[in-house]
């Protein structure tokens, strides 16, 4: 349960960007009452001369000589409020202030609220002082809310612990609004205190005009807010169907009055406009100004690709794996980060001879036998660039395999292809993977419940995946675990043509989706392995994903019980959820409702 505020715990989050002087004269309405102020600056300078009036123990500046976005400033901040044991943040704009230096008279009236455990975000009124009409009164002195702008929100900092930090994905605009959906959604409350009013400037200000005589307002903003502003809007929607239809209203809201009342810069606006309608379906996110950087990017500069090339006794088919990697058409593979985890054959004596002909690999040996996952983590723990293809030791791989995935990846976390098995000596089987799985794009996690169906050896991830899915679970599979997270954040993208040579051989390490183990196991042995991947998921699926984890925690919990009641409540259940449970199964709808009529004998 969240304690009372005071002094020692309330940290304050304010973020500025080019900074003028009345900015600078706001924090005097809020300094004396915080234990320490974080001031991170989104500026391509460094503003800390301008902070020389103030007490210096009291504020930590940051100058991120760059815009990285609202959301990554307010998640910078909150990181050092909690490092220095804040239980609540006080986040403010640089534009913010309080009225009359109310934040002491504003923290007792929150702490007076009867229900303080409850509460995620206190809220004040909010008036802009540019535009007199743009005015709020309420009479009750607690109001509860759906949702509230960021500036000057008292923020609990276990509330937040639990939904999750800013969404960084969103860079500006809607970041507010879908911190607030997340945290109605873990049943805490947003309460607006009313006689409290925070001067706060919305975007231009809110400007008045006359429409066939009739007089119209609405709030005013740069044009490329509304980028933002229609992309995002578009985003949250897609991410909390329940709250669509109220997101799309707002902003057709602001279209029809840019499209009617609005006569500064109305087509530069509408443009802005479309071009966030475009990049919304292209999966683009983050800042403007760095997708079409990336865009440019991306058509002269190949990015460098690292491989993560995990050995163990397999020295037999060892150099055609290694020579398929050097004969890549795609020119910038910088780096083949080989670690072999203490084989007895001459797998190290091979290494060593490649690693000395080429600058690219670098080689690694483990004192003792580690295991595959172990192996593999420590492989792509070792790389350093951008994108890093996983790679086994006895595969081939097609020489147009890492174009075709770097062409393919766009803003995923993860792209995988399909896989041509072959034989011993390196032969087609006439046979893929698709053949029998089915492969395809997945945007849900929960399609990795139950099935994976992405092998690790036709991957190409992006390195913000590791920041994530570090440390394995050694209980899991990797590349299951890696499909897991990486659909959590971002469509995962497939390419469906055979960009790998699988090969089969009695001395496989893995199947081809790393479960042949479990093929001789019992039901309940399997079932068992199951409940346990399924409980990890549910601790470890991102905080925003509510129904996701609610799905899991329901799935583990019929996992665990093996009464008549439960099993047909999981045949329901199995149905209900079949499109995402089964998404990499073989099947049409009949064979689907059979197999959720299996489950009452069957976990798997």
């Amino acid at each position: 349960m969240n304690g009372i505020i005071t002094e020692q715990n309330l940290v304050g989050v304010v973020v500025w960007y080019y900074p003028e002087i009345e900015n600078i004269l706001n924090i005097h309405s809020y300094l004396k009452d915080l234990i320490l102020l974080v001031i991170v600056d989104n500026s391509d300078k460094d503003n800390s001369h301008l902070l020389a009036e103030f007490d210096q123990s009291k504020i930590k500046y940051i100058s991120n000589l760059q815009n990285n976005g609202i959301a990554k400033a307010l998640n910078q901040g909150v990181k050092i409020a909690k490092e220095n044991d804040a239980e609540w943040v006080l986040t403010l704009d640089q534009d913010s202030s309080f009225m009359n230096h109310d934040l002491k008279r504003y923290i007792k009236a929150a702490n007076e609220y009867s229900n303080i455990g409850q509460v995620a975000i206190f809220s004040t009124t909010y008036f802009d002082s540019r535009s007199d009409f743009h005015n709020h009164v309420v009479s009750e002195k607690y109001s509860e809310i759906p949702y509230s702008m960021t500036s000057g929100n008292l923020l609990s900092v276990k509330a937040l612990q639990k939904t999750g930090n800013f969404n960084e994905k969103l860079f500006i605009d809607w970041v507010d609004e879908e911190l607030c959906i997340r945290i109605k959604l873990n049943d805490y409350k947003i309460v607006r205190i009313n006689p409290f009013i925070l001067n706060h400037f919305v975007g231009n200000g809110t400007r008045k005009i006359r429409f066939f005589g009739l007089e119209k307002t609405f709030d005013d903003y740069a044009p490329v807010r509304y980028y933002y502003i229609t992309r995002n809007a578009l985003y949250v929607s897609k991410l909390y169907p329940d709250e669509a239809k109220n997101i799309k209203n707002r902003w057709n809201r602001l279209v029809r009055k840019t499209i009617m009342y609005d006569n500064n810069r109305k087509i530069i606006k509408l443009c802005y406009i479309l071009k966030g309608i475009t990049d919304f379906y292209l999966k683009k996110s983050g800042s403007i100004r760095n997708i079409s950087a990336s865009s440019k990017i991306s058509t002269d500069i190949k990015p460098e690709v690292s491989v993560a090339l995990c050995t163990y006794n397999g020295e037999q088919y060892l150099r055609e794996q290694l020579d398929s990697i050097l004969n890549q058409e795609y020119q910038n593979i910088t780096e083949i980060v080989c670690v072999d985890d203490n084989s007895t054959d001459k797998t190290w004596v091979v290494l060593q001879e490649y690693a000395e002909r080429h600058k690219e690999f670098k080689i690694f040996r483990n004192e003792a036998n580690e295991g595959y996952i172990r192996n593999f983590q420590k492989a792509l723990s070792l790389t350093t660039n951008k994108y890093i293809a996983i790679s086994d030791q006895d595969d081939i791989w097609y020489p147009t395999k890492i174009t075709k995935l770097i062409e393919s990846i766009g803003d995923s976390l993860l792209v995988y292809s399909d896989n041509q098995y072959i034989d011993g000596n390196g032969e087609n089987l006439d046979k893929r993977f698709s053949y029998f799985i089915n492969l395809q794009k997945t945007t849900s996690c929960l399609n990795f419940a139950l099935f994976n169906a992405i092998s690790g050896h036709t991957m190409l991830i992006h390195r913000d995946l590791l920041s994530v899915a570090l440390p394995f679970s050694m209980d899991i599979p990797y590349d299951f675990w890696l499909g897991f997270h990486a659909a959590q954040f971002a469509e995962i993208q497939y390419v469906d043509e055979p960009l790998v040579g699988y090969r089969q051989h009695q001395n496989n390490a893995l199947g081809a989706i790393g479960h042949s183990s479990e093929k001789g196991d019992s039901e309940y042995s399997r079932m068992k392995k199951s409940q346990s991947r399924i409980e990890i998921f549910s601790k470890i699926i991102a905080p925003h994903l509510i129904k996701e984890r609610k799905v899991l925690e329901k799935l583990a919990k019929s996992y665990s019980n093996r009464t008549i009641g439960s099993r047909f409540g999981r045949i329901g259940f199995f149905w209900n959820n079949r499109n995402e449970l089964l998404l990499f199964k073989k099947r049409n709808s009949i064979r689907k409702m059979l197999y959720c009529l299996k489950v009452f004998w069957k976990y798997q």
